[in-house]
């Protein structure tokens, strides 16, 4: 999946979940994540062709895997930081299960186990980048919009209003 598939889908996860603009926030920060990790310990290699081979060997390896998110999780129910850091660290562990779950749902699939490439789920039912994955995020704006209606707007408000907010901080 494309990462606006991803978060897209944590989002409005997030939202149907009623998450305060901090969770809603990390939410789309937490699907990229699994992504992110793979591309940068892939910068590890000493130049492009040598870091794009060591991607593709290690994506949607152990950064996919299931179980390290709903470990985060769970983890972050169980801390009890300050309520912003909370909600934000719910929101990132959330997104990060959001992508897990819809990778599942490409041909490549996730892990089964969190280190290994042989055993994977799949349920392959759009490619990244295909007409499928696009229809597919184009229905789950349409359901979420439909299903939540103004909450749906209103939410997004509040999510642009916080990223305006914490414009400054990065």
């Amino acid at each position: 999946m494309k990462w606006i598939t991803h978060q897209t889908g944590a989002v409005a996860l997030a939202i149907a979940m009623q998450w305060p603009a901090a969770g809603i926030v990390a939410s789309a920060l937490g699907a990229v994540a699994p992504d992110m990790i793979d591309q940068k310990i892939s910068k590890l290699g000493r130049n492009p062709k040598e870091r794009q081979k060591i991607f593709n060997k290690i994506h949607r390896g152990h950064s996919h895997w299931f179980g390290w998110w709903a470990l985060a999780l769970v983890a972050a129910m169980a801390y009890s930081p300050p309520w912003l850091a909370k909600d934000a660290l719910l929101g990132f562990a959330l997104g990060g299960l959001s992508h897990i779950l819809l990778d599942t749902l490409t041909p490549q699939g996730t892990p089964l186990l969190p280190f290994s490439h042989k055993t994977r789920l799949s349920l392959n039912l759009c490619r990244t980048g295909s007409a499928g994955e696009y229809i597919f995020l184009v229905l789950m704006i349409v359901a979420c919009a439909f299903a939540y209606g103004d909450a749906f707007a209103h939410y997004l408000e509040k999510a642009a209003y916080y990223l305006r907010s914490m414009k400054g901080i990065f």
